[in-house]
């Protein structure tokens, strides 16, 4: 991989992945808010909901009270009938056998508001019983004051809950609905989370939304169902994937334009080199910056120009030095006077080093070195004869 390949993952790695991260958190977070504050607005509406089953529990109560009360069961309670505080009264003797039932009462069985666990069947009313005795004490019967649970009475716990309601037909494996204000589109999802919830226990389903079971149990003998729609915004992980392409778009881009920008002087300064390496000191490197790089870019270029003047002197001097040595040549092959051969050698060894001034010294008999010829002396230097 090149140099600006590894830039560009590098800044990939460093910028996606705080992106992602962060997408991440963002997420988790708001999920888990959402989930909290549903679960807590189930918690309110149940709690809302046997408040509102339990009081009406007690005014049926009070009702079948009142009615076994009076000298007159009959009267009473087509009397309290009337007046709305229950929808149907039913007397019965100690034989179980029906002495008085209330026109238009809902039909039975009715649930019972503190009876034991609810059988299977749909929910038609629910009641509350009380013993009938007459003044001595001795039990008569008992007196059953019922409430109709319909569409009606399921809207009327939503409205009071703010969440949807939905009541079951009480079998053990809750498989059906009797009423419900859920819309058709997400009954069935809730329907089965509400089988697959045990307790107090609070589901997701997939279509959004958080569902909760409450009953049936002593003073709220209703199966029901609470659900409430995911305060989650609906295209929140679609935004979020938006955002991470975006961000990863955005960051390819200025990965390639940093690392090209990063690595130009770079490619730059490498294809000088090689130029330099293939004997053109001609080469330079642009200074587009004054930092490190062009730094090392006005070094590059300082070098080779100082290299390229290296060169250039000591091309001079072996041409020189060729000059000389042809010079040389020629005046061996041309004479053999021994004074014009040593002033041309005392001639082209000033030229080889630039001196101002030389002499030829010849050693003589005795070891005595003697002036053989001089140039730039004026005589200073007497030669021998």
């Amino acid at each position: 991989m090149t140099l600006r390949g590894r830039l560009t993952a590098a800044f990939l790695v460093v910028v996606l992945g705080p992106v992602l991260l962060g997408a991440f958190f963002v997420a988790s977070t708001v999920a888990a808010v959402d989930r909290s504050r549903s679960t807590e607005r189930l918690a309110v509406a149940a709690s809302t909901v046997r408040t509102s089953v339990d009081a009406l529990c007690q005014q049926l109560r009070a009702t079948a009270d009142a009615v076994a009360l009076t000298g007159d069961p009959a009267g009473a309670a087509a009397q309290l009938v009337g007046r709305g505080l229950a929808a149907g009264v039913l007397i019965t003797d100690v034989s179980g056998q029906v002495t008085y039932a209330s026109p238009g009462a809902p039909a039975t069985p009715w649930r019972e508001c503190g009876g034991p666990a609810a059988p299977s069947g749909p929910v038609r009313a629910v009641a509350a019983r009380v013993d009938l005795r007459d003044r001595a004490g001795t039990l008569l019967g008992t007196v059953a004051a019922a409430q109709v649970v319909d569409p009606a009475f399921v809207a009327r716990l939503a409205a009071v809950t703010g969440v949807a309601v939905t009541l079951l037909d009480g079998g053990a494996s809750a498989a059906r609905v009797t009423h419900t204000t859920e819309s058709r589109a997400v009954r069935d999802a809730v329907l089965a989370a509400a089988i697959a919830t045990d307790g107090d226990q609070v589901t997701e389903t997939t279509e959004g939304r958080y569902v909760r079971r409450i009953g049936p149990s002593s003073g709220q003998p209703l199966p029901l169902v609470l659900s409430v729609a995911s305060e989650q915004p609906p295209a929140l992980h679609v935004t979020l994937v938006g955002v991470v392409v975006l961000a990863g778009l955005l960051a390819v881009l200025a990965a390639w334009r940093l690392a090209r920008v990063t690595t130009r002087p770079l490619v730059e300064l490498a294809g000088a080199v090689d130029r330099v390496a293939h004997g053109d000191l001609t080469a330079r490197v642009p200074v587009r910056t004054r930092d490190e790089l062009g730094r090392l870019a006005a070094a590059f270029n300082r070098m080779t120009r100082e290299t390229g003047s290296y060169v250039a002197a000591l091309t001079s001097s072996r041409d020189q030095l060729r000059g000389h040595l042809a010079v040389l040549g020629d005046t061996l092959a041309s004479t053999h006077d021994l004074q014009r051969i040593l002033r041309v050698i005392l001639h082209s060894a000033i030229a080889a080093t630039g001196a101002r001034a030389g002499a030829v010294l010849l050693v003589e008999t005795g070891g005595v070195l003697v002036a053989q010829c001089t140039e730039g002396l004026d005589g200073r230097w007497p030669e021998g004869d």
